[in-house]
């Protein structure tokens, strides 16, 4: 079993002339790539970026058939169901041990976005994950390139699960979820990402204008993840404990059961057992 386009829902394509045709935003956005179906728009952003392209280069694609995620996993999604996208920034002006700001600025972006769209409230669970309860609605997936001095360029990817209806597998539907399935009706996705866009683009001119503190501190406040106990399956090993709090470089705090408070800079995070059915993007 595999999820399907939700019912009711029809594919209202994200082609460029109707993407141009209401875009809110200064620069982000207006030179774009469409795909029909494609492997990864990550890649894709990644290729831009290497060829020299200005920031603001957007990505989107009907079906993505190999998008990965943190630590390799699969992202999948029926065809016209949802948000894949990937957008190319140049913040040669953030320190490269300030890159989480990027994945911060993300989550707060798109989950205010959300919001503006319909009356949900997503919350961040760290590092870059929105949820609905429980269950997963977005994930977002930041790829650096750079020098140890310097950012060259950023790709900001996420899968925003829109009309995807994950109700007939059983395995998928208890770790994920949809605009359409919380809501209970189709959402259209072109005003979504509108707004998507919009508020990319405000707080990426917040950091650009030196908002470092006000946008770890907005992101800290909504972290979801803060105060609960937390399995963490971290490149050395996995461990229990309690999340205390995130530090000026992004690192999730976690209190051990042995009483020791160790930061958590990779590996995955979960309030409960992980979902292993490969849907994070």
């Amino acid at each position: 079993m595999t999820a399907v386009l939700y019912p009711g829902a029809t594919v209202d394509w994200l082609t460029p002339e109707r993407v141009r045709a209401g875009l809110p935003t200064r620069y982000l956005g207006h030179e774009l790539l469409h795909f029909s179906q494609t492997a990864s728009t990550n890649d894709a952003m990644r290729a831009k970026a290497q060829q020299g392209a200005q920031e603001g280069w957007l990505a989107l694609t009907e079906e993505q058939i190999a998008g990965r995620g943190r630590r390799g996993r699969r992202w999948q999604a029926p065809f016209g169901s949802s948000l894949l996208c990937s957008l190319l920034l140049r913040p040669t002006f953030v320190a490269p041990e300030q890159a989480f700001l990027l994945t911060a600025l993300a989550t707060l972006a798109l989950s205010e976005a959300i919001s503006g769209q319909s009356e949900l409230r997503p919350e961040i669970k760290w590092p870059n994950d929105l949820m609905l309860g429980r269950r997963k609605l977005c994930g977002i997936l930041i790829e650096l390139e750079g020098r140890p001095e310097r950012l060259e360029w950023a790709v900001i990817g996420w899968g925003l699960n829109v009309n995807v209806d994950f109700g007939p597998d059983p395995d998928l539907s208890d770790c994920a979820t949809s605009l359409a399935m919380a809501l209970g009706r189709p959402q259209p996705r072109l005003p979504l990402l509108w707004a998507c866009l919009a508020r990319l683009e405000h707080y990426y001119d917040w950091l650009r204008s030196g908002g470092e503190q006000q946008i770890w501190s907005t992101w800290r406040s909504r972290l979801h993840t803060l105060g609960r106990m937390v399995r963490v399956d971290a490149p050395e090993g996995v461990f229990w404990g309690r999340a205390l709090d995130v530090n000026n470089s992004g690192a999730l705090l976690v209190r051990r059961e042995d009483g020791v408070t160790v930061p958590v800079l990779a590996g995955e995070v979960s309030v409960r057992l992980p979902c292993t059915d490969g849907t994070a993007p």
